[in-house]
């Protein structure tokens, strides 16, 4: 159980340095506690759509919301798009307040620009978690034109007291609603802690509704470890708590716990002493470790350093280490909110401080390490399937970390070309991505290696479509991995084959038809909440 170990520590140590930066937080844990013991009681697995189809008979969902994690906002659109009730709907929602409900009426109506809104709203200084997170989830409302209306109670200070305040607020509000929208279906996105037994949901029954709750939370940790050790986590994504409460596991707990951590420093790490803060080179350390562990490898200590695009010293490093053609495409990485190893100067480049990017980071620089790979790949297309192989081995460590990420799959790049318009880099990456597969189903009929390749004239279009078709084979990699249909000692050679030896293409048309006999995870990744 090394495994189960290593996340419990990666779990602990995540919410010990949230603690840490958050303060004394002892006035709030009684409060904590009643949400906590929500998920003290037996549970049943619900099948996703089993579960659409009750709340779609509901008249009032409570949807919880983890403020910091952008897949909890995710998940709220999604449930929102599956719901296929015939009654118009309602969205309450916690990040906007109430006193701001005409300005909402003035954006939502199209007669205030959003940067207008946002500011005269205080959204940073009165809400502050990300916009970007919550913007998809109101267009998707202004597109249907449902109606957005505004719950919150600004307070300065969390305390007991605050948060009581907010919960009968919030009773008020929604009893209110319910009464000048009354054949309508009501939604409410609120903070996770409200929605316990004892808090939000008591305070509505004093309103004696004449429709009972129905709550949606996500992501407990005692679910969460009971799934893994049962070895369901990989297949259940939702369990019913009682007739009326449900909850999704949609992230590990310590990937939850870690990208609340990337937010509280990159808005509140100033006000830390100097020896309690962290830099993202520790994060990418931390995920490495952990790697180390599961492969059960002793760990480097000090030799790679992690910079993100505000340090323009890293920039000045790619001038006088690469030529003017490798320098566009590291360009184009960045600009696509990509990060990468660089072996010649022992140097990651984080995009983003999130736990994809840190543990997608930290597997690149493991498999860099272990094959000896000391030249990036960047010269297409004859560094065309070396990339794809990279991209495998870097999503195969993403999902070590957070098994829950998900990655298109060919049925998922067909609907996008259906669905979008794509750039030209795009078109031309999709096109390379579906010609290569070709390629490999015509190798995998006949046992022939393709002799010809597809050409595009775009160098770029390469790295994308190595992305597609990597992450792909690192998902089947994983997914066999979990399921003991691939040993640990296989992973470890994996990681430790060279992309310039001279059998690469060999091992590489081998790995193909190895990861083809593997079981597929899922159809399409919108196939989970």
């Amino acid at each position: 159980m090394d495994w189960l170990r290593n996340r419990r520590e990666l779990l602990r140590w995540a919410q010990e340095q949230v603690h840490l930066r958050l303060g004394d937080q002892r006035s709030t844990q009684a409060y904590q506690a009643q949400y906590e013991a929500e998920f003290q009681r037996k549970w049943s697995l619900i099948h996703r759509s089993t579960f659409l189809r009750h709340l779609d008979q509901q008249r009032l969902l409570l949807l919880a919301d983890f403020h910091a994690l952008q897949q909890s906002q995710k998940t709220h659109l999604r449930i929102l798009k599956g719901l296929k009730s015939d009654r118009p709907q309602v969205l309450m929602v916690e990040f906007f307040e109430t006193q701001h409900q005409k300005l909402i009426d003035k954006w939502m109506a199209g007669t205030i620009t959003e940067k207008e809104f946002l500011r005269q709203i205080q959204w940073q200084k009165r809400w502050g978690f990300p916009w970007e997170n919550y913007r998809p989830l109101v267009r998707w409302a202004q597109k249907k034109k449902i109606p957005v209306i505004g719950l919150n109670l600004w307070s300065e200070k969390r305390s007991v007291h605050s948060l009581r305040v907010r919960d009968r607020h919030f009773a008020q509000q929604i009893a209110q609603i319910t009464q000048a929208f009354p054949e309508s279906q009501w939604i409410a996105v609120i903070g996770d802690w409200h929605l316990a037994r004892g808090h939000l949901p008591h305070e509505l029954k004093k309103k004696r509704l004449r429709h009972v709750p129905h709550i949606v939370f996500q992501n407990s940790e005692r679910i969460y470890f009971q799934l893994l050790k049962k070895n369901l986590e990989m297949t259940a994504d939702i369990v019913r708590l009682s007739e009326n409460s449900f909850c999704i596991s949609n992230v590990p707990p310590w990937v939850k716990w870690q990208n609340y951590l990337f937010y509280l420093e990159k808005n509140y790490d100033l006000s830390l002493d100097e020896d309690s803060a962290i830099e993202l080179t520790d994060h990418v350390e931390n995920h490495y470790k952990i790697l180390c562990q599961d492969f059960q490898i002793k760990p480097k200590s000090g030799h790679f350093s992690v910079y993100t695009r505000h340090e323009h010293s890293f920039f000045e490093k790619l001038k006088k280490h690469y030529s003017s053609t490798e320098l566009k495409q590291l360009r184009f990485l960045i600009k696509e909110g990509e990060s990468f190893y660089l072996p010649e100067i022992q140097a990651g480049y984080l995009s983003r401080g999130s736990v994809n990017q840190s543990a997608r980071l930290a597997s690149s620089i493991l498999h860099f390490e272990l094959a000896d790979i000391q030249k990036t790949p960047l010269h297409f297309p004859e560094d065309y399937i070396r990339n794809i192989w990279i991209q495998s081995l870097q999503y195969f460590g993403n999902k070590m970390i957070n098994p829950k990420k998900k990655s298109p799959t060919l049925l998922d790049i067909k609907n996008e070309l259906l669905v979008d318009r794509p750039t030209e880099i795009k078109a031309a990456a999709l096109k390379l991505t579906l010609s290569q597969r070709m390629q490999e189903i015509i190798f995998l009929s006949s046992s022939r290696k393709p002799q010809t390749k597809a050409v595009v004239r775009q160098n770029l279009a390469y790295l994308l479509s190595a992305k597609l078709i990597g992450t792909s084979m690192g998902e089947k990699l994983y997914f066999g991995y979990r399921k003991k249909l691939i040993q640990l000692e296989t992973i470890r050679k994996l990681y430790r084959k060279n992309i310039y030896d001279p059998s690469f293409l060999d091992f590489y048309y081998e790995m193909v038809e190895f990861v083809e006999g593997l079981p597929q995870p899922f159809v399409s990744k919108s196939d989970k909440l």
